[in-house]
């Protein structure tokens, strides 16, 4: 008789192997709740199907790994369904306010605060050019850690304290060039 982790192990080793007949079992299996997710939490069924490959593809690069172990699979997928459409919506969030501001900002001016950014980044340091590139990039910031080699802890803090810097030089520089 197999035990429940035993079934998770064959299938993780068929999915490392790109098993057709898994994945199509997943996709039956799993689709349903992510598509039903998605959609009472603000997204579309094409948000569905994207998240869902997402996240296979995770998994499958989890599988290949090798070292990778979960005892239920069932919970594990549908928590990581979750975690990637609640980070999408926060991302979704962050650019709807930007456009916002954006577009509450006068047309005149928008030259003006892009150049006194762009000038205020020149100023910056270059381990703050560093951090802020990597952070426009859309690097996590445990890409941005590994990137400069500490902890992300202080990868997070350095990001802030870039970011506030950069406020600071460029407001400085439009308050003096009015």
């Amino acid at each position: 008789m197999y035990s429940e982790a035993d079934v998770v192990k064959e299938v993780l080793l068929k999915l490392r192997d790109g098993d057709s007949e898994t994945i199509t079992q997943l996709y039956h299996h799993f689709m349903p709740k992510v598509k039903r997710f998605v959609l009472q939490n603000s997204g579309s069924a094409s948000d569905a199907r994207d998240l869902f490959q997402e996240c296979i593809f995770y998994l499958y690069r989890y599988a290949k790994d090798g070292t990778f172990t979960v005892l239920n699979l069932d919970a594990y997928f549908i928590n990581m369904c979750r975690n990637q459409w609640y980070q999408e919506l926060r991302k979704r969030q962050r650019e709807a306010d930007t456009l916002t501001t954006v577009e509450q900002e006068p047309n005149s001016n928008s030259d003006r605060y892009y150049y006194a950014y762009l000038k205020a980044f020149s100023e910056l340091g270059t381990d703050c050019q560093k951090v802020l590139e990597l952070y426009i990039q859309g690097l996590p910031v445990k890409a941005i850690s590994q990137e400069l080699e500490t902890t992300i802890d202080y990868a997070k803090r350095k990001k802030y304290l870039c970011k506030e810097q950069l406020k600071k030089l460029a407001w400085d520089i439009l308050k003096n060039n009015p």
